[in-house]
């Protein structure tokens, strides 16, 4: 059973929703963001922005609010477990049912590689198919060609990892999560070692992150989106697609 277990994916596909239903589990918390092991080792986490300082907001129950003089001494951990170890020791967020702490940071996707050597613990993807992820984006206003970049740079990492790691990763399609999450979350806690709770872990329970999180999961608006992409977009799109591969390696309900 995982100390803690990594979550990323694209920004925009789904890694705050999928974090937000794990932690409907009384064995799984954790901060908005974690982003830990973006750094050279723990001491370097002080550099690592906004991370760090997300990591001392209190604003509200969800946060992870380990305190300044608390902080020290997590980033003078010896190791990554060890740092991993001191937050959940800082952080108001781990009760005594909380036990495994969910790491979640969508900068994690491009070196996910190097990230599973740093640490033996398990990794969670999430992704959309390209046009879906695409029109995310177009509407936050990326051009096509940053667009382009970003999803070659990010699933280049991905792969280079699945090559290596694929025993510790479980990829999560972001429409079997929107469409049947209780489904998803059950692979999910299996592939954590994890028993479903009879009476918890239930979706519906959740305490959603604030925000548009789950803006993007309406499946009409979704649709609408991509009819309104041009040709030209479409064509460029579908020839950087790696949706078939991914729908090969996802997880099987």
């Amino acid at each position: 059973m995982p100390q803690a277990a990594i979550v990323t994916g694209m920004e925009h596909s789904g890694t705050t929703f999928l974090s937000d239903l794990l932690k409907s589990h009384p064995r799984i918390n954790g901060g908005f963001e974690g982003g830990m092991l973006l750094g050279n080792s723990p001491a370097d986490f002080p550099n690592i922005q906004p991370f760090y300082d997300w990591m001392q907001k209190a604003n509200n129950p969800t946060q992870w609010a380990v305190s300044a003089e608390k902080m020290r001494f997590v980033t003078a951990a010896p190791t990554w477990p060890e740092m991993y170890r001191r937050v959940m020791e800082s952080s108001p967020l781990f009760s005594d049912t909380a036990d495994i702490l969910l790491d979640k940071a969508p900068p994690y996707m491009p070196i996910l590689d190097q990230l599973m050597q740093k640490v033996p613990f398990p990794a969670i993807v999430i992704y959309k198919p390209v046009l879906y992820q695409y029109t995310s984006y177009k509407k936050r206003d990326f051009t096509l060609e940053n667009f382009v970049w970003r999803y070659t740079h990010y699933f280049t990492g991905f792969f280079k990892a699945w090559k290596r790691f694929s025993s510790r990763m479980l990829l999560v399609p972001h429409g079997e999560l929107a469409r049947k999450p209780e489904e998803v979350l059950r692979t999910v806690f299996r592939f954590l070692h994890i028993e479903q709770p009879a009476d918890e872990g239930d979706p519906a329970s959740a305490r959603l992150t604030a925000g548009p999180v789950t803006a993007d999961y309406d499946p009409d608006k979704a649709e609408s989106d991509i009819r309104l992409l041009s040709a030209y977009e479409k064509e460029v799109l579908n020839k950087i697609s790696q949706d078939e591969t991914l729908h090969k390696l996802a997880l099987r309900l």
